[in-house]
């Protein structure tokens, strides 16, 4: 596990060189021919897509919620264009699929887009049991001075409400979604907050935002949660991180786990 010192300055490890020479050839010989973002993703599928068989392993699904799952997730990447790669949503499926869910526990995606990660803890959550709150500002990522060298993200990834239920209606189940619209400031700070949360995902680009849930959340977190970070190439969101005092262990790409591995007590409700 990355100490806190290292989340500061330490990004996700350098690739392997045979993921180098794959990711070389698609970017010069596939990519040119690919029209749009979402056919793009569509190719990607055939590198990243095996992740999917992960979810098939034991857990707290049925195997036949397991199999729908797998379905979902596949049909969603060829269909809704997002923002993260398959072994990165399926880490957190598995570990939100640990267990069913106690009275009253709640996943959290903080920053959601379209809804391409929406849509399949959507799906995980209704078979396990869990309410799942989903928070947007539904205006792009917040302006902001990003760092020296860093990119400015400021307006990408704005969708609205509708769109998001649409791609529930479509590709998820929207039954367990609450959908918090506005900025975290304004919407964690008011407490719209579920009362118990089982697991996190945190998508919003800016160290600032991370820190906003990060602190909201914490507070109401079962003792076996688990909270992720979809910004752990991010310098800005690792600092943030670290001056919150949790460490981060990287689990794949772009995505990494938050936290010590206990919060501490299970609330007896």
């Amino acid at each position: 596990m990355a100490g806190v010192g290292d989340a500061r300055d330490a990004g996700p490890p350098k690739p392997p060189k045979w993921r180098k020479k794959v990711r070389r050839f698609y970017v010069r010989r596939i990519r040119p021919h690919l029209s749009s973002p979402l056919a793009q993703q569509r190719a990607r599928l055939a590198f990243y897509g095996w992740s999917y068989l992960r979810l098939l392993g034991p857990s707290a699904l049925t195997v036949g919620e397991r199999l729908r799952l797998v379905g979902g997730c596949l049909r969603t990447d060829w269909s809704l264009d997002h923002a993260h790669r398959p072994p990165e949503i399926v880490a957190v499926l598995r570990a939100v699929a640990t267990r069913r869910a106690n009275a009253g526990e709640a996943v959290v995606e903080a920053g959601c887009w379209q809804g391409g990660a929406t849509v399949k803890l959507s799906r995980a959550c209704a078979a396990l049991g869990y309410d799942l709150w989903v928070y947007d500002s539904f205006a792009g990522v917040e302006a902001h001075v990003p760092e020296e060298g860093e990119y400015d993200f400021t307006g990408e990834y704005q969708a609205t409400p509708e769109v998001l239920r649409a791609n529930l209606d479509r590709f998820g189940t929207p039954m367990p979604v609450t959908i918090v619209a506005g900025w975290f400031s304004n919407t964690l700070g008011a407490g719209r907050v579920p009362d118990r949360v089982r697991a996190v995902l945190v998508d919003c680009d800016l160290g600032k935002g991370t820190e906003e849930e990060l602190e909201s959340f914490r507070p109401r977190l079962s003792a076996d949660a688990r909270v992720f970070t979809q910004d752990f190439h991010i310098p800005e969101v690792r600092r943030a991180i670290a001056d919150l005092g949790l460490p981060l262990t990287h689990v794949a790409y772009q995505l990494a786990e938050v936290g010590p591995g206990s919060w501490g007590p299970v609330d007896p409700h």
